[in-house]
């Protein structure tokens, strides 16, 4: 049983339930209702409680299932041990938030520049149309040195419907980034900066651990006497 944070609900948005992490399969239950179902034993999953809660305390329960229908692409060379083996914990979002977003850095073909191809999702909860959104992308390198600050990167957002969540599609040369290996793990933090164009108010703010690599398969070549020439 818990009760909720004040802060979590002063700003009228969306409160989620988040699971780190659970072996296999699970059903969750807030105040004897039943709200979702997850699989996928290594990935964090949210759920969206905002509707289910209730002032004062309120009861949670998981079901958790040892096996599920996805357990044979789990298969490793590993001791099952079903259970919640990660931090389960509450947070909060705005009405209009990014609710995802999918990084790729293509490097070219000498492994020097890259290319940051960056596709947030942002969803609008709230009961009316909005527009004249952007967000502002920040890249910091391990001296704390943000490598945008002289050219922007700014993504500007269109008309998104009550209800409706929209993915905006932006990319941006990075020159020379340190990369990432299991070595030298170099890693830079991409932060995405949601706002309001017209008021300037800031809606959120999120950051993410970031590597510059790329795995690939090449052909290795030989000359005459088969000596590997690549």
């Amino acid at each position: 049983s818990f009760t909720v944070n004040e802060g979590l609900t002063k700003a009228n948005g969306r409160i989620y339930l988040n699971f780190q992490g659970v072996e296999a399969a699970y059903y969750v239950y807030l105040n004897g209702r039943p709200v979702g179902y997850s699989e996928d034993t290594y990935s964090p999953h949210s759920f969206d409680v905002t509707d289910y809660l209730v002032n004062g305390e309120n009861l949670l329960a998981v079901e958790v299932h040892k096996f599920c229908d996805g357990t044979w692409m789990e298969d490793q060379d590993m001791i099952y041990d079903g259970g919640i083996f990660r931090d389960v914990y509450l947070y909060s979002t705005p009405l209009v938030h990014i609710s995802d977003y999918r990084v790729i850095t293509d490097l070219d073909e000498t492994y020097t520049n890259a290319d940051l191809q960056l596709s947030p999702v942002i969803t609008n909860y709230a009961a009316q149309d909005v527009s004249n959104f952007a967000i502002d992308v920040q890249l910091f390198d391990a001296e704390g040195n943000d490598i945008f600050a002289d050219d922007p990167m700014r993504i500007d957002l269109g008309a998104i419907a009550a209800g409706e969540s929209a993915t905006a599609d932006a990319s941006k040369l990075v020159r020379n980034p340190e990369l990432w290996s299991a070595e030298y793990p170099n890693l830079y933090t991409l932060v995405l900066n949601l706002y309001d164009k017209t008021s300037g108010k800031l809606f959120e703010s999120i950051s993410q651990q970031l590597g510059f690599r790329e795995i690939e398969f090449t052909r290795t070549e030989v000359d005459e006497n088969y000596n590997r020439i690549t």
